[in-house]
């Protein structure tokens, strides 16, 4: 296949940087989905990402010898309509 490509370079050399201008344009366009905040909350405290309301019910942390852990368990409901809150744990690193 190596050989193949340099024979003919500019005809693969161009397919290679179409498929990468693809690539690009999927990374590009999945990012635009991404949310990234920083939020300080404790127990019982409701905030807000995106359009899901978001509430700690519970945090619980822990050592070992080796690293300490934060876990949290969260409800989150979607903001604009009442649909039934579901509950999600998620695990916290300390940093």
């Amino acid at each position: 296949m190596v050989e193949l490509t340099h024979r003919n370079t500019r005809r693969y050399g161009g397919y290679i940087v179409h498929v990468a201008i693809v690539i690009m344009f999927i990374g590009f366009t999945g990012k635009a989905f991404d949310l990234d905040a920083t939020v300080e909350v404790a127990p019982n405290d409701t905030f807000k990402l995106g359009h899901y309301e978001m509430k700690v019910r519970d945090v619980e942390n822990g050592e070992n010898e080796h690293y300490r852990w934060w876990h949290a368990s969260l409800m989150f409901s979607r903001a604009e309509a009442r649909w039934p809150p579901h509950a999600r744990t998620t695990h916290l690193p300390h940093r």
